[in-house]
């Protein structure tokens, strides 16, 4: 899997799975490769019935600029991230694809993750496509 794309996050964990808009923001690019190995069931053919899924371990790179809320002693304050190296960090991967006939589904999951003394960062690049298969 192989992936060159940006986000801009603007929420942010308030409490356990509450995302909130409270002001901040994180631009940012990354980049990844991902060598992704899958098994499948049944036969991957013009009329075809199969399943694939698979895991993968690879390199990918991270450039994010943000601001983050936290609560400190002196109440709320906010704190500048950034990071604009080019340090190869751990990515991974997950796929499940299925096709039935000419239709079929895939859905993916891949990204790389950013760990320094104080954070730990890590962007998911989620796609599901659903699609019919023309042979000509």
């Amino acid at each position: 899997m192989f992936n060159i794309s940006s986000f801009n996050a603007n929420k942010q964990e308030t409490s356990k799975d509450v995302f909130e808009d409270v002001g901040t923001r994180a631009p940012g690019d990354f980049l990844y490769v991902v060598p992704t190995a899958f098994y499948q069931w049944g036969e991957h053919r013009y009329e075809g019935k199969y399943t694939r899924i698979g895991v993968g371990l690879g390199l990918g790179l991270m450039r994010y600029q943000n601001n983050v809320t936290l609560d400190g002693p002196s109440g709320q304050e906010i704190i500048t991230l950034s990071d604009d190296s080019t340090q190869l960090n751990i990515a991974s991967s997950f796929i499940l694809e299925s096709r039935w006939n000419h239709w079929g589904i895939i859905i993916s999951a891949a990204g790389p993750t950013l760990e320094n003394d104080t954070y730990q960062i890590q962007v998911e690049d989620v796609a599901i496509n659903l699609g019919y298969s023309f042979v000509f």
